[in-house]
């Protein structure tokens, strides 16, 4: 309540318009396969990986992202903070796709407000990744395992870019699953990746360059969900889940790469936000996770444009999954002006990010206040000029 109250300025001072900078794409455009691990952290790894247990869960996204581009907190594999307002799956797409917080008017780590799908816009004002996409050429689609309208998302990505969205009710009528088919929160994941090599194959025949883009959902919290897959390795359900999505993950890469089109296509691997599993992480709970804290969210870049394949920027950044924006579109070879888009920045060039410049304590506190000039300008746009005083 008192964050509705005080008013900062913050947002509107170091806002980067992406239609005001100049983007410059290759000659040939590379295609872009992201793939949205559901609360997918750097955490479940070993402590010698950057992680925080014994056992590595994930040992195969561990040597994903070993062998590619992980831009990390330290010298291990230690990924993304999240930003306020960034924490929950349809808040981290935004960010990780417009480098905005989804600033409404309830959100903290127990209680989320996921009621965009009843505004019939969302984030009008803002310019997105599917749109600067779309506008240079690209098809965009979405694919997940759940109902797309949960949160707002369908709104989100068919608004901004013009996705074609294949879920849980277009699985049911292209009759990839029965009617009346029905676990966790949709299809699983090793549904989803089936259809998603089927789907990659069709649009990889086509002409344009494509934007592909997946969510998986086995695991979300509390717990997981137990697949066909899973083995029982581990005491621990979620770990056995952890580890369960980690081999299927790795296995759909390396499909990805066999294919012809891999050698023109980035794919980004990135969890949406950090877990709120309420006991796996034992004393780093969600609501304690900050900047400061060993909870980040796992990233990998892969086959990425020959110009930033050699970043020396990798280690040792301050960054959240909002710096995901900017960095994306240089992983394709895009040319940024200024190397910021919104409030992210690109990874890639070494430029100093927003958490870098002002630290996380400052971003932090600015960013749970009331922004006039986001209210105004890409929440709720108006034709008047925004005073923020």
């Amino acid at each position: 309540m008192k964050n509705q109250f005080d008013s900062s300025t913050f947002i509107a001072e170091v806002y980067v318009d992406p239609n005001s900078v100049e983007l410059t794409f290759p000659e040939e455009k590379r295609n872009l396969i992201w793939i949205y691990v559901e609360s997918a952290e750097s955490s479940a790894q070993d402590t010698e990986s950057g992680g925080l247990f014994d056992v590595n869960y994930i040992p195969e996204m561990t040597e994903l992202a070993e062998t590619y581009v992980s831009f990390s907190q330290s010298e291990l594999i230690e990924g993304a903070s999240v930003a306020p307002a960034s924490g929950w799956t349809v808040a981290g797409l935004v960010a990780q796709t417009v480098g905005l917080p989804l600033k409404l008017y309830g959100y903290s780590a127990k209680s989320i407000d996921n009621t965009m799908k009843n505004y019939d816009y969302f984030l009008p004002g803002a310019t997105t990744l599917g749109d600067i996409l779309e506008a240079n050429g690209y098809k965009n689609y979405f694919m997940c395992g759940s109902d797309f309208d949960f949160g707002g998302r369908r709104n989100y990505f068919t608004q901004h870019g013009n996705y074609d969205i294949y879920d849980y009710d277009r699985a049911i009528e292209d009759g990839k699953i029965d009617s009346d088919y029905y676990v966790w929160w949709g299809f699983e994941d090793e549904k989803l990746y089936e259809f998603a090599k089927e789907k990659l194959l069709e649009i990889a025949d086509e002409d344009e360059p494509f934007n592909f883009s997946m969510l998986t959902v086995d695991t979300h919290h509390q717990n997981g969900y137990v697949c066909d897959l899973c083995e029982d390795t581990y005491d621990d359900q979620y770990a056995n889940v952890w580890a369960c999505a980690s081999s299927q993950l790795y296995d759909f890469v390396s499909w990805i790469q066999e294919q012809d089109f891999y050698e023109n296509t980035t794919i980004i691997i990135t969890g949406d936000h950090c877990s709120m599993d309420s006991d796996f992480y034992g004393e780093y709970t969600y609501d304690k996770h900050n900047g400061e804290t060993v909870r980040k969210v796992y990233n990998a870049f892969i086959n990425v444009d020959p110009s930033v394949a050699d970043t020396d920027a990798q280690k040792n950044r301050k960054f959240t999954t909002q710096d995901f924006f900017p960095t994306a579109l240089a992983s394709l070879g895009v040319a940024i002006e200024g190397d910021r888009l919104a409030l992210g920045t690109n990874l890639f060039s070494g430029t100093p990010t927003l958490s870098e410049e002002y630290g996380y304590e400052y971003l932090y506190t600015e960013l749970n206040k009331k922004s006039v000039f986001y209210n105004q300008k890409l929440l709720y746009p108006s034709s008047e000029n925004t005073d923020e005083s």
